[in-house]
């Protein structure tokens, strides 16, 4: 409900689906349970840089325990069958995008940022508004870095929907601590949370764009 509750309202419903629903070759009569995806009014797929051998050769020198984690990449292989299932469900041509808003989330962002060699990102939220122009460059940057370390991932998501847009956040903010065996808590007296609420407010954006106010992104001029 917006603030002044004189726009239009919105009930939201999440669904939260793990990477192990889309593996390939479940019957998706059978075990339907990631179904609603296909009618989804948008998508937030978090991409887990642990996960990925390019990125962690990219932060070895990290000290955050989550590195000690075996890689489990399956993360342009989750794309892939995500698209496919959609693909079956709304009997979409082959290779056929969707328009469906996806924000793809780099997750983790307090180890990999330095990656971007001080290439600065621009605050996305600006007056109580998203700010369109610097959501588009902070995605372009974003973009280029993932492509260089995970090209399969980004034409993966680029394939499945006409818009989609690259964010980074981070959970904790900070290097969690770990408490046991794969077991790992933040601290709370570090806790940071990094832009987590920024995709769901481009998501509304799309969905629903008079529940969320914006700064429109400004036309690039040209000359003749």
């Amino acid at each position: 409900t917006p603030e002044d509750k004189t726009r239009e309202q919105c009930a939201l419903i999440f669904y939260d689906n793990a990477g192990e629903h889309f593996q390939p070759g479940v019957n998706i009569v059978e075990q339907p349970g990631a179904q609603h995806v296909a009618s989804a009014a948008g998508i937030l797929y978090l991409f887990d840089p642990f996960n990925s051998p390019e990125f962690r050769r990219s932060i070895r020198e990290t000290n955050d325990p989550q590195m000690e984690r075996p890689i489990v990449d399956q993360q342009d292989i989750i794309l892939a069958e995500m698209r496919a299932r959609i693909q079956v469900i709304r009997n979409l041509r082959a290779g056929e995008p969707i328009d469906t808003p996806v924000a793809f989330i780099v997750g983790k962002c307090d180890v990999w940022l330095q990656l971007l060699n001080n290439k600065p990102l621009r605050e996305p939220l600006r007056d109580g508004k998203i700010d369109e122009a610097a959501l588009a460059e902070n995605s372009h940057t974003i973009r280029e870095l993932l492509y260089k370390l995970s090209p399969a991932v980004v034409a993966n998501a680029e394939a499945l929907s006409n818009n989609v847009m690259f964010f980074y956040a981070s959970s904790f903010g900070h290097t969690p601590l770990k408490i046991g065996p794969s077991e790992y808590v933040p601290d709370p007296a570090k806790l940071r949370p990094v832009h987590v609420e920024v995709p769901l407010l481009w998501i509304l954006s799309q969905v629903c764009p008079s529940l969320v106010k914006t700064n429109e992104a400004a036309v690039p001029q040209t000359s003749a």
